[in-house]
Order: structure tokens, then sequence, then C-alpha cells
């Protein structure tokens, strides 16, 4: 095969021979991304071109080529922004990129919360950096939809690891084909975005292909239903619990569960009818509570969604084990309601019972599931959490989350006062994840106060490991107090120095985002 000489070649051998006895013209097809730059320089001074060629091939060989002339359409420029939405302050514009780079990244969730509020926008120089954090970060995602102005989403929509911030129409026919095509971690976020706007439609397209999925992908679909769970949904649940897999059973079960006056819901009633009774007090003879185990399980349990093997934990044998699901799918307030006696006295007798860590974990089971604050309350205040905790089922955090910030607070400050140095008392305040009331935190700072005197002798893991934590929920307005109140002589001994440091930088931190917010 003949090698077509390389234009470098042609322009040595011109050189030398001479411009007059050689041509300089490129002419490989290896040289083509030049060749028609080289036909444009004037052939008039001979040695004049075979230089310019020379400066052009060298600068080619540095580059590394010549960039491709851009084919098809060039994208559309990003649409004017919202004359509504302004952009942030100088100031929050460094905080967000301070928390980007690594720093108090914790408060970011809140600033987001705060600059959308306000209907403003994070500048153009941090749009790549926020997109970016948001593709690490599922979590926020939402939350940096709402703050990137029309710049932002039309940026999102050049990388496809961005794609969570671009608007989706919820066009029937496209979303359709999405779902069609898409796999199915793509179809479990998509199911989830559709659910949020239109519950029917997330339906309509889990029926679609329901049928043709893997055991895992069903149970996930089934799952992705809990958003916006409505009554509608339960003809769609009640043909999963005919499914052949457990784990599709068992959320389905779950979701039917939280549905009032399900199907499901009254046949678990009258299972659980049949195994407690309860019988007033009477002259001398007291109150009681008689609890029957199950004696046997049998398909139509099994097709409910009741496990039928417990968990690995020895806490329960198999019949309890069924107890404690029965009992969990029933609103509690139907026993409290029928016996017309209040939750508190129930969970005593409960306590006396034979079977009493299977009652309560029952009770408190279906206490999270169906939300309610009485029973939760009445079960904290009982102690019961101790049952429960031994159990494979949700303890007194999951407990504590029903209930209202007030009777949370005003659960969580008796603890403090009673078993201060306790580890379940650090893990109830670890706990408390919504905004605390100004004599909450106060209440906390006195107890943070003692507790980091009292450190150097009673140990200080666990409190390292909440306090930062801490900060994200106290009033800002107690930055300065609550500095003060850490920085005792009994600091440097606590083994809690790098803690409160940071407890107190994340507190002054967000109080800096609120003078900032308020001018």
């Amino acid at each position: 095969m003949t090698m077509q000489p390389s234009s470098l070649t042609m322009l040595v051998r011109a050189a030398l021979l001479g411009t007059d006895h050689a041509t300089t013209a490129a002419r490989s097809a290896e040289e083509a991304d030049v060749a028609d730059m080289i036909s444009r320089i004037s052939q008039d001074d001979a040695p004049g071109a075979l230089l310019s060629e020379a400066a052009l091939l060298t600068l080619r060989d540095l580059a590394g080529g010549i960039p491709d002339t851009a084919r098809g359409e060039l994208a559309a420029s990003a649409s004017d922004e919202d004359p509504h939405h302004s952009l942030v302050r100088d100031a929050l514009a460094g905080q967000l990129n301070a928390m980007l780079a690594g720093a108090n990244v914790e408060v970011l969730p809140e600033w987001l919360d705060q600059v959308s509020a306000r209907g403003w926008r994070v500048p153009f120089t941090s749009l790549p950096a926020l997109l970016e954090h948001g593709q690490q970060h599922a979590a926020v995602r939402a939350q940096i939809a709402r703050v990137l102005g029309a710049r932002g989403r039309w940026l999102a929509t050049h990388n496809a690891e961005w794609a969570y911030a671009i608007e989706r129409p919820l066009d029937a026919a496209a979303l359709r084909s999405a779902w069609e095509l898409g796999s199915a971690p793509e179809r479990k976020a998509l199911l989830q975005h559709v659910r949020a706007h239109d519950a029917a439609l997330g339906r309509t397209l889990v029926e679609s292909t329901l049928a043709e999925e893997s055991p895992a992908a069903r149970a996930m679909l089934i799952a992705g239903l809990r958003i916006n769970l409505e009554a509608a949904d339960e003809p769609l649940l009640e043909l999963a619990l005919d499914d052949r897999r457990q784990e599709v059973r068992e959320e389905a079960s779950s979701l039917l569960t939280r549905l009032p006056a399900s199907a499901l819901g009254v046949r678990m009633a009258a299972r659980a009818s049949a195994l407690i009774s309860y019988q007033p007090r009477k002259g001398l003879r007291c109150a009681q509570l008689t609890v029957n185990l199950p004696t046997e399980s049998d398909a139509a349990m099994a097709r409910d969604g009741i496990a039928l093997k417990p968990p690995v934990s020895k806490a329960f044998g198999e019949r309890a084990w069924w107890l404690i699901q029965v009992i969990g799918a029933v609103p509690p307030r139907t026993w409290s309601e029928t016996w017309r006696v209040k939750p508190a006295a129930l969970v005593a007798l409960a306590r006396e019972s034979e079977w009493s860590a299977a009652m309560l974990s029952g009770w408190s089971l279906a206490a999270i599931t169906h939300r309610d604050a009485e029973w939760a309350d009445g079960l904290l205040r009982a102690g019961a959490e101790a049952a429960v905790s031994a159990g494979p089922v949700p303890g007194p955090l999951q407990l504590l989350g029903v209930l209202d910030p007030v009777r949370r607070e005003a659960f969580v400050s008796e603890a403090l006062r009673a078993a201060p140095a306790s580890l379940p008392t650090l893990e109830l305040l670890a706990g408390m994840d919504h905004d605390w009331s100004m004599p909450f935190a106060r209440t906390v700072l006195r107890w943070l106060t003692t507790r980091i005197a009292a450190a150097a002798s009673e140990g200080s893991w666990r409190l390292a490991q909440i306090l930062p934590a801490l900060a994200l929920h106290m009033p800002h307005m107690l930055a300065a107090d609550a500095d003060k109140a850490c920085r005792t002589d009994a600091e440097l001994s606590s083994g809690l120095p790098r803690a409160i440091d940071r407890f107190t930088t994340v507190l002054m931190f967000r109080h800096a985002l609120y003078q900032e917010l308020d001018k």
C-alpha cells in the first residue's frame, strides 16, 4: 500500500529543494482538518507561503487538532429570569459558596428553605456547584430546584446527572413513554414525581406494567404509592396481596393498614378482637386485660402480609410475633374508644400481662402507623419504651416523633430533669429534630452546662456525637448565650472541646444567616 506523504514531509522537502522545485500544499488525508485553511494561503510569495503553512501545522500539532464545527441546531439560550425572583445578596451568596465547599454544609437545607420562601435565586456562578451537590445528595434536590431560577433550570438540561432539577410537565403520553423505556431506578424517581402531583396518574402507570415487573421492582413500585396514598389505591393494593412474593404482600399490607376503613383493616380488627378482651373493674375485682396468642397461621394471614417467621431477633417467638403484627395493624383508638378506657390505663394493664412485651410492641407499632399522639404519649409515659426497644419494632424515638412539638418538649424536659446523664435521655434529645421553642432551648442549655461540668467523670462520647446536630434546632437568637454557657472552666477537661466548637460555630453561622435575611 502506497503511503501518502504528510504535509510536514512535503514542507521539509520544499525547504531542502527550494520552493521553485516542490509544492507545499497539504494533500494528505491525515491533514484534511487544515487542508481548507492551507488552500487559502496565497502562493504568490512561495517562501512566505511555506512559512505560513509551517506555522499553521505547528499550531495544529500543539492544539491537538482543529475543533469540529457544530452540527445540528445549537442549544437554545437560557430564558430571561423572572423579574420577581431577585438575586440573593453577596453575603448570602458567600454563605452558599462556603457551604458548597464543605463549611457548615448541614445548614444548607435551612438556607435553601429561607431563600426560596422569599422568592430569591442563587447567583449564576454558584449554579454548577449547587446542581452537583444535589446530584450527590438527593434529600435536598427539591429545595435546590426552587432556587435555581430560569438559568439554573436551563443549565440542568445540559447534564444528564442534573436532570432532577428539570421541570417535567405531566403530559400523559410523554410520561407513559418514559415509563416504558425507563430502568427500575428511573421509574421509581418518575413515580415519586408523578404521585406528588397526580396520584391517579401515578397509579395508572404502576398498573400498566406491574404484572411484567421483577419481584423487587413490584415491591418498589407498590411502596411508591405511599406518596399521596388515597382510598382509590385500595383495589390495586388488594390485588398486590395476591402476589406470590412476600415482600410485595408486606408492602401492600403496610399501605392498606394506613387507609381508613380498608377491607384489610376490618379483617385485622376482627382477628385482634378475638385475641384480646377487657373486663372492667367490678366490685373488688380489678380491671383485667386478657391476651390469647394466635394458635396457628393460615393462608389468609399470609395474604394479608403477616410474616410467619419473626426477624432474627430472639425477643419474640412465632405466635407473639403474629400477635404484634395483628395489633399493630389496628388503629389503637379502637381499643380505648370501644372499652372507654384511657390509653395510659390500658398500657398499665398490659404491663401486668404475661404477654406484656408483645402487647406493648404491637400497640407502639399501631400508634406509630396511625400517628396516634394520645397513645404514643401514654406508651412513653408508662415506660413502655423498654419493652419496645427489645423487640423487632420501632422504638421510643419513633413514638416521640408522633407527638406534637409541645408534648414532645414536655416529655423530654422531664427526662432531662429525671435522668440527665442516661443514654436513653441523650437518644431522646437527639430525636428532637423540630425547631425548638425558646423555653425548651433554655432548658437544654442549662442541662448542657451541667453535663459539660460532669462529663469528665461520667464520659461524654455520645454527647460529643449529638451536640453539633443540636445547633440546627436551637433558636439562632441564643447563639451568644450558647457560646457563653459552653465556654466554662470545665470545657477543657470534659473531652468535648471539638464538639462544642462545632455546636457554637453552626449556631453562629445560622444566626448570621438570619441577620442577613432580615436586612
